[in-house]
């Protein structure tokens, strides 16, 4: 069996959220043109490059700060959740394959050279090298299996509910 963890949304807020505050921005409003964003210039599904997200980013919201400061400040606040490593070694440990479906950038790449956490999971499906969204339905025939997939137009935590009670909200 294959369990496919869902990096919440709530790490992206957690990790944008500073930077809304500290260029006098409102949070949530920020948040939802960070992530708007992140997806119509197609840097999500690796279709653009981060220099083209940050300008129109910086666009929409007049932040300011170089694309190198920019990314440090999401990478440094990006934390790996030793409850999700710890589920994913549980689950290897038990025969099963444990799997990441992440809505990330190459930022993904960098925080696993930071952080070794790729080492603890079997694969990593990420939209940057996929070149599909958790938006787009062909990403879960792609990296969940047959018999979770059948759940169609369900959610990855409703699946996650489903399989490991109490465990579908384990972010890295």
């Amino acid at each position: 069996m294959i369990l496919a963890v869902s990096l919440p949304k709530k790490v992206f807020i957690e990790v944008f959220w500073p930077l809304a505050e500290e260029s006098g921005l409102q949070p949530d409003a920020f948040f939802r043109i960070a992530e708007d964003l992140i997806h119509s210039t197609g840097y999500v599904t690796g279709r653009s490059t981060e220099a083209a997200y940050w300008t129109a980013l910086r666009e929409k919201t007049g932040i300011t700060g170089t694309d190198a400061d920019l990314r440090e400040q999401i990478l440094s606040r990006f934390v790996v959740r030793p409850e999700m490593l710890s589920l994913a070694d549980r689950l290897r440990a038990s025969g099963r394959n444990a799997s990441i479906l992440s809505d990330q950038t190459d930022w993904l790449d960098e925080i696993d050279v930071r952080s070794s956490f790729s080492s603890h999971f079997d694969r990593v499906y990420n939209s940057y090298h996929l070149h599909k969204s958790k938006r787009d339905e062909g990403i879960l025939r792609m990296s969940v299996p047959v018999w979770a997939y059948s759940l169609q137009r369900r959610s990855l935590s409703m699946i996650m509910r489903a399989i490991l009670p109490g465990q579908h909200d384990v972010g890295c």
